[in-house]
């Protein structure tokens, strides 16, 4: 188990160098974006990843055959409260903001799919 953590620490710490090139490499091609845009997008992601991977981990020590339904109830629940977060921060949302707000929300999807599988189906325990 501990290196299921640990694999999943460094997932979510290579968003840190994914975060830095979408803000000094993409965004200047982007005229009339917001950096705090961005910014709202990576640190939504990590953090609702992180707790996310909390419920998961403790939901699979008590009952794991509900697991797979908290995944995806819980990744509807993420972009629902994205959609709302986003409208009360005043963020514009619109076609060409795609990239900015899906590559954050799937490298959280992806870790989040990771630990969970990973937790299914150990390789080795």
């Amino acid at each position: 188990m501990p290196k299921l953590f640990l694999r999943t620490g460094l997932l979510l710490c290579l968003a840190l160098p994914v975060y830095f090139l979408h803000l000094y490499l993409i965004l200047p091609h982007f005229d009339d974006l917001n950096p705090a845009f961005i910014s709202f997008n990576y640190k939504f992601n990590l953090g609702l990843s992180l707790l996310f991977i909390s419920v998961f981990y403790l939901l699979f020590k008590t009952n794991s055959s509900v697991l797979g339904f908290t995944f995806l109830t819980l990744s509807g629940f993420k972009l629902i409260l994205y959609l709302f977060l986003v409208n009360k921060l005043g963020f514009q949302l619109n076609r060409g903001l795609f990239l900015h707000f899906f590559l954050p929300y799937l490298w959280g999807v992806g870790t989040e799919l990771f630990f969970v599988y990973r937790l299914l189906n150990p390789v080795n325990k």
